[in-house]
C-alpha cells in the first residue's frame, strides 16, 4: 500500500496520484524558472507573470482536492456518510481546474499583446482580452452557483435547484477546446508580418506549438468526462479516475507554454 503522509493509496488511484505529483511538481519547477528569468534575468516582469503563478498556486490547490478525493471514495463504492464529504472535494476540484484553465489562458493572451507590438495586434488581443473576460465570468459564475444555494451540491437535502451538471460541464469543456485552438492559431499571421530577427520568431513559433499538447489532452479529456457523466453522481466515485487524472494532465500541460515562455522572454 503507498501513503502519501497518512493517506492510503490503493492501486485503483496510485498511478492517477503518482502522475499529478509528478506533473504538478514539474510545472512548479518550470513556473519558478520562468519568474528567475523574469524577474533576475531579463528584470522585466509583468501581469502575465503573475497570472503563471497564481496558476502554479491553482495546480496546487487542484491537487490537494483530488486528494481529499482518494480519501472520501474516489475509485471504490463509498461507505454510508462519504457521499456529501466527496462531492464538496468533487466541487472543489471543479473550481481549481476551472480557475487555472482562466489563469492560463488570460497569462497567454497578455503575452501575446506584451510580444507583438503592432497597433493592429494591440486591438485585437484587447478585444479578444475582453471575450475572454466575458467567457471567465459565465464560466466562474456557473461553476461556483451550479446549485443555489451552494451547499445544495453536497447536500440534496438543502431546498433548491442545481443547472444540470453534465450539460455544463459539456458547453465549458466543449468552449475551452475552441479557445485553446484559437489561443493556438490566431497570433501566427500577426507574427508572420512582424520585423523581427529570424530567431525571435522561430522561439515564438515554438510558443505558440506547446499549445497543441494542451488541445490534445483536452480532447482526451472529453472523452473521460462523457463516461464519467454516463452514470448517475452517486456511482461516479467509482468511475471518476480518469476523469481526475486528465483534467489534471490538461491544466499541467501548462508546463510546455510555461517552459517556452521562460526561454522567449529572455529574448523579448
Amino acid at each position: 500500500m503507498l501513503y502519501l503522509g497518512t493517506l492510503p493509496i490503493d492501486d485503483r488511484n496510485r498511478g492517477m496520484v503518482l502522475a499529478l505529483l509528478f506533473f504538478t511538481s514539474l510545472s512548479l519547477f518550470i513556473v519558478t524558472l520562468r519568474i528567475y528569468t523574469r524577474a533576475v534575468v531579463v528584470k522585466r516582469t509583468g501581469l502575465d507573470d503573475l497570472l503563471i503563478i497564481l496558476a502554479g498556486l491553482g495546480l496546487v490547490s487542484y491537487l490537494t482536492a483530488s486528494m481529499y478525493q482518494v480519501r472520501f471514495g474516489l475509485a471504490r463504492t463509498l461507505r454510508p456518510g462519504e457521499l456529501q464529504n466527496f462531492l464538496r472535494s468533487l466541487y472543489a476540484t471543479i473550481l481549481a481546474y476551472n480557475t487555472t484553465q482562466l489563469l492560463v489562458k488570460f497569462s497567454l493572451a497578455l503575452q501575446y499583446k506584451r510580444a507583438l507590438q503592432t497597433v493592429k495586434s494591440r486591438r485585437f488581443f484587447t478585444a479578444l482580452l475582453v471575450s475572454l473576460t466575458a467567457f471567465a465570468i459565465f464560466s466562474e459564475t456557473t461553476c461556483i452557483i451550479t446549485c443555489w444555494p451552494v451547499s445544495k451540491y453536497w447536500d440534496d437535502s438543502v431546498p433548491g435547484g442545481c443547472i444540470d451538471r453534465r450539460i455544463l460541464h459539456y458547453v465549458i469543456s466543449g468552449l475551452n477546446i475552441i479557445i485553446d485552438f484559437f489561443l493556438l492559431a490566431v497570433p501566427i499571421p500577426f507574427l508572420r508580418r512582424l520585423q523581427i530577427a529570424k530567431r525571435i520568431k522561430a522561439i515564438l513559433l515554438c510558443l505558440f506549438a506547446c499549445g497543441v499538447s494542451t488541445c490534445i489532452v483536452s480532447v482526451i479529456r472529453l472523452r473521460s468526462l462523457y463516461e464519467n457523466n454516463s452514470v448517475p453522481i452517486e456511482q461516479q466515485p467509482l468511475f471518476g479516475v480518469d476523469i481526475v487524472l486528465w483534467s489534471g494532465l490538461e491544466i499541467n500541460a501548462v508546463q510546455s507554454v510555461v517552459k517556452t515562455t521562460a526561454t522567449a522572454n529572455r529574448v523579448i
